[in-house]
């Protein structure tokens, strides 16, 4: 079997330990250099960012947002959702877990344009019903790490891989 390769970027800007002051620098060294990437070389890119994350970013730098929409538009870049705010879904209620993808879903398309049919589970903490959730927000494939999964996924991998 043939495998492929992409990259996959989690932008948080938001993250506690980056300190404020510092966040105009991470989106110039750090978040400027993948959207050369897809500019530059025929790589699948694939950019996750909680719409609260583009809405500090469009703060910072009116630039970024633009040209993150035009690499998308020309299919160099896929965008993956999460919602309006990284959240640690399983420990949150049904109501809010639906908000925050609602209106995630609504900052998207507001900001890009378009919303994505793709979602990063956040922190990587799945339970089960956050496949219904997730369908229900009108996301179609959600990313997860294999051994983060309440599922015995494992089984079900060919021994050939």
């Amino acid at each position: 079997m043939k495998k492929k390769t992409f990259l996959f970027f989690h932008l948080n800007i938001l993250y506690s330990s980056i300190d404020e002051g510092l966040r105009k620098k991470i989106i110039l060294d750090c978040y400027y250099p993948i959207l050369k990437i897809a500019q530059n070389y025929n790589i699948p890119i694939n950019i996750e960012a909680s719409a609260r994350t583009l809405q500090e970013i469009e703060r910072i730098d009116k630039k970024f947002i633009p040209s993150l929409k035009k690499l998308i538009k020309e299919n160099k870049i896929y965008f993956v959702g999460s919602g309006l705010n990284q959240l640690i879904a399983p420990l949150a209620p049904y109501e809010i877990n639906c908000e925050n993808l609602k209106i995630g879903n609504y900052y998207y398309k507001k900001i890009l344009g378009k919303k994505s049919e793709t979602a990063l589970i956040n922190e990587m903490a799945f339970s089960e019903g956050l496949v219904e959730l997730y369908y229900n927000a009108g996301y179609r494939s959600i990313i997860l790490d294999i051994d983060n999964t309440c599922y015995p996924i494992k089984k079900y991998i060919s021994k050939k891989n």
